[in-house]
This record gives C-alpha cells, sequence and structure tokens, in this order.
C-alpha cells in the first residue's frame, strides 16, 4: 500500500486534481425569500384570502381562479427553484410563501351584485340591456357557470316542461323568483314555497334554480336545525339555501324565527367549527322551500310577519304518464344557455314589481294561497279592546260601605 506524501511537519501533501473526474457544475446564488417571491408573482397571478385563510391562483388555460392549499403552493415554488438551479429546505419553501402571503394582492371577488361569470365572459344582467364582458385575471371569481349566455338563445323543452306542471301565472312568478335570484341579494325579503304531489316535478324545477347560481354557490337548509351551534356556518359564502321534503307543520318549529332572519337583511353571526371564532354575515339569501304539502296554522304575531315572505307555488295537475330520469341534467346539457336567458328576463320583470309595489305583485290566487297557510290577523273592535268591566262580590261591596262610612266619621271628627 503506497503511502501518501507528507508535507514537512507530518501533514499530507495535497494530490494533484485528477482531469478526469468529474467537477461539479456552478450553482446559482441563493435567492433571497422576497426576491423569489417577487420572481414568482411576475411570472404566476397569485392572490391572497385572509378570511379564511387560502391562495388563488390564476389557470390562464381555462381563464378562471383555482383554490389552492399551502402544500400545493410549496410544491408549485419547489418546482420553480429547482429550474433555478436551487435545493430549497422546507424552512426556506415556508419563508417564501410567507413572502408571498405578504406581496400578492389581496382576494377580492370584484364581482358587484348581478353580475355573474358563465362560459364566455362576465355577464352583468343589472345592466339595460344585459351586457358581456370578457373574463381575465383582473376579475377574481371562484365559480363559474358552464353555461354561455346568448341572448337569442331559447328552451322550448324546459318551458313546455313548466307548462305542464303549473299555471301561467305561477310560470311567471318562478321567473320572476330566477330573475331575482341573478340580480343578487334578496331584496324582496321573500321565500319559495314550492308544493304538490310526489313526481310532480318539484324536484327538477329546484334543480334547475339551483344549477343558475352553481353548487357551489348553494347550501342545504336544515330547519329543524336552524338553533343548533354550529349549523349557520354552513351558509358562510353562499347565495342559495334549499330545504327539501319540508314538514307539514314546519312553521311551528322551534327556532324557525331565524328562516325569517335569513331572508331579512339581519345582521347574523355563525361560530366556526374547530376555529374558536364567529363571523358575521347579512341574512340575504334566497331560500327555497319545497315538499308535498305545508299545513295551515293559527295566527300570531311571529307567524304574521312570514305572510308578506311566502310565495306559494302548487303542482295542482296531474303527475306525467311518463318519468324521464335524470330530466334536470338533460334539459341543462341540452338548453342551459335558454335557461339562464329565460332567468335574465325574468330579471327585468322583478325588477318591475319592485318599482311599483317594492315587492313582488301576487294573483289574487296566490295571495289566497298564502292566506290559507297563515290567516290575517283578526280585526278588533273598540269593544274588543275595551278592558272587561269587574262585578263587585257581596264581600266587596260590604267592605267598599264601610270604608265610605268610616272616611266621612273621620272627616267630621276631624
Amino acid at each position: 500500500m503506497n503511502a501518501k506524501p507528507l508535507h514537512p511537519g507530518g501533514k499530507v501533501e495535497p494530490q494533484p486534481a485528477d482531469d478526469k473526474r468529474k467537477q461539479p457544475g456552478p450553482l446559482s446564488a441563493q435567492f433571497e425569500p422576497k426576491e423569489a417571491a417577487v420572481a414568482i408573482l411576475k411570472q404566476q397571478a397569485i392572490a391572497f384570502s385572509e378570511s379564511p385563510k387560502r391562495f388563488y391562483l390564476f389557470d390562464a388555460g381555462q381563464s378562471k381562479w383555482l383554490s389552492i392549499t399551502t402544500n400545493s403552493l410549496h410544491r408549485r415554488v419547489r418546482a420553480w427553484l429547482e429550474q433555478q438551479n436551487q435545493s430549497p429546505t422546507a424552512a426556506y419553501l415556508k419563508k417564501v410563501a410567507g413572502e408571498i402571503e405578504l406581496l400578492a394582492p389581496l382576494w377580492d371577488s370584484r364581482l358587484r351584485p348581478g353580475q355573474m361569470v358563465v362560459g364566455n365572459g362576465v355577464l352583468d344582467v343589472n345592466r339595460q340591456p344585459p351586457s358581456l364582458s370578457q373574463r381575465d385575471q383582473s376579475v377574481h371569481f371562484e365559480h363559474s357557470l358552464a353555461v354561455d349566455y346568448t341572448v337569442d338563445a331559447r328552451c322550448p323543452r324546459f318551458e313546455q316542461f313548466l307548462a305542464d306542471a303549473l299555471s301561467v301565472e305561477d310560470v311567471r312568478l318562478v321567473q320572476k323568483w330566477a330573475g331575482s335570484l341573478l340580480a343578487g341579494p334578496n331584496q324582496s325579503q321573500t321565500i319559495l314555497v314550492v308544493v304538490g304531489a310526489s313526481g310532480t316535478g318539484k324536484g327538477t324545477l329546484v334543480n334547475l334554480l339551483t344549477r343558475l347560481v352553481g353548487m357551489e354557490s348553494t347550501a342545504e337548509l336544515r330547519a329543524e336545525q336552524l338553533n343548533e351551534r354550529f349549523e349557520m356556518s354552513a351558509f358562510i359564502g353562499k347565495r342559495l339555501l334549499i330545504a327539501s321534503e319540508i314538514a307539514p307543520d314546519l312553521l311551528n318549529l322551534k327556532g324557525i324565527g331565524r328562516l325569517k332572519a335569513l331572508v331579512g337583511q339581519d345582521c347574523m353571526e355563525a361560530e366556526l367549527k374547530r376555529a374558536n371564532q364567529r363571523t358575521q354575515f347579512k341574512g340575504d339569501f334566497h331560500v327555497v322551500l319545497y315538499g308535498n304539502q305545508l299545513n295551515q296554522q293559527p295566527w300570531s304575531a311571529d307567524l304574521d310577519a312570514f305572510r308578506r315572505r311566502l310565495l306559494i307555488v302548487e303542482y295542482t295537475k296531474p303527475r306525467p304518464l311518463t318519468i324521464i330520469p335524470n330530466l334536470a341534467d338533460r334539459l341543462w346539457v341540452e338548453e342551459g344557455s335558454g335557461i339562464l336567458q329565460w332567468a335574465v328576463e325574468g330579471v327585468g320583470c322583478y325588477r318591475a314589481d319592485l318599482a311599483k309595489s317594492g315587492h313582488f305583485v301576487l294573483t289574487n290566487e296566490q295571495q289566497q294561497r298564502v292566506n290559507r297557510i297563515i290567516p290575517p290577523a283578526p280585526i278588533t273592535t273598540d269593544t274588543d279592546t275595551a278592558p272587561p268591566t269587574k262585578q263587585l262580590t257581596s264581600e266587596t261591596n260590604f267592605l267598599w260601605r264601610w270604608f265610605n262610612t268610616f272616611q266621612g266619621w273621620l272627616k267630621r271628627f276631624a
């Protein structure tokens, strides 16, 4: 074994470099976390939401914003750094993500009431006429409808489906309500109630109304659970609340007053599960209740507030002889653009009602349905409101005469 030569003093003499040995290539200088964050934001549109805390990434291929987790952001940052010949540690990735959180624009849904993202742009139904603009990363939105908006689109099968089940007046009422759904918050403070026998098409109608705002903007309304601790947290960020298969005595349930608050523009609070915090939201939701029937209730001051809020649509026509499976899916695929245009036309009718009376204008028959469920307040007369006269008993009459006699004796004595 050959010993390595030593320097004087016992040190090993360094060997000359072997030309055939592979030398490491030059490494890029380590980025500062802030410098890396700035470079990433120049190449990729990223926004940050503070409540709830999450990141959004704009996908140029789909022309839409995507919600991503912090771990997903770390993976993207790692991939970018590796392209720069960097080998980041977990601690370094966390620092870069922290800088992105500080430097990225805040997520702010810039859609005004009446604006919605559709397949071919951003639709504003509150303009006259409705306008369609291009969608890009300057508009923050998380969800969009999969159908395009086309002015001349029609939906003959959908209209026939409604005509086979509802009266002309009720079809008009549903169209106006769909218009209010597109127009933004529930300004009329009303609740749509759809009742009728099973198999008549109630669920198909509600399913299609849901698609006008998207399943992501819809939540299940469990009326019997409204007083529960965390129930309201499911409504945050939603626009449409749906209660299916409602109980006939729904209006007698405990806590039903909170249903009125959900449409009454009230300021409400929800406790977030596993977050140890509460958040505020406004009760301006659109609400749909549907089931087989709704029973008549005795008049009370609390229920009387529901009289002006209920819009009742009845399925009284015979059920169809042939049941078409997945009818809502078929109608939306074939006539989605036409159904959207049908609802947009309802916006103008809804606005006309608000301008005329401040609420939905109902026919006599539609108002009578509400009166059958909640009768009007009883009319009182002066005799009804006058306090009852008390009849004196014989003992009370004796004491009263004795007191008058005693009072007279005192005056004479004085």
